[in-house]
């Protein structure tokens, strides 16, 4: 699937675009996929608080990951909105794939990114 993913967003591959495509999805110990169907035969709850709680599911899963020793990270890019991911998942008109999570062990650390100070973006309400 991920192979036939990057063939219909790039177009034709090399050998060595064609596996790296293919070890896309074997990129940690699991791959969850994350499909978020927004329905609206439920009018007691918008479309923006059913999008809401499945970021919280996505966030739930990578907390669960960590809390379990693992690592995580969320997987995306252009192939999520390819047919050859809609259809090799069996994914409905109105299902959403919004990336996969990828959970293994985690082989090397990451570079530690300067976050910046809460200050610079937290604002309080009502201001004084």
């Amino acid at each position: 699937m991920f192979e036939a993913a990057a063939r219909e967003t790039h177009g034709s591959l090399s050998d060595d675009q064609i596996e790296r495509a293919r070890e896309k999805a074997l990129n940690g110990a699991c791959l969850i996929a994350v499909v978020g169907i927004i329905r609206d035969d439920v009018p007691d709850v918008p479309h923006y608080e059913q999008w809401v709680s499945v970021g919280a599911a996505m966030q739930n899963i990578l907390l669960t990951a960590t809390s379990l020793g693992f690592g995580s990270m969320i997987v995306s890019g252009d192939k999520i909105a390819t047919r050859a991911l809609q259809d090799g998942l069996g994914l409905g008109p109105l299902d959403q794939l919004l990336g996969f999570v990828a959970v293994g062990t985690v082989s090397k650390q990451r570079d530690v990114v300067e976050r910046p100070a809460v200050s610079d973006v937290l604002t309080l309400w009502p201001r004084e």
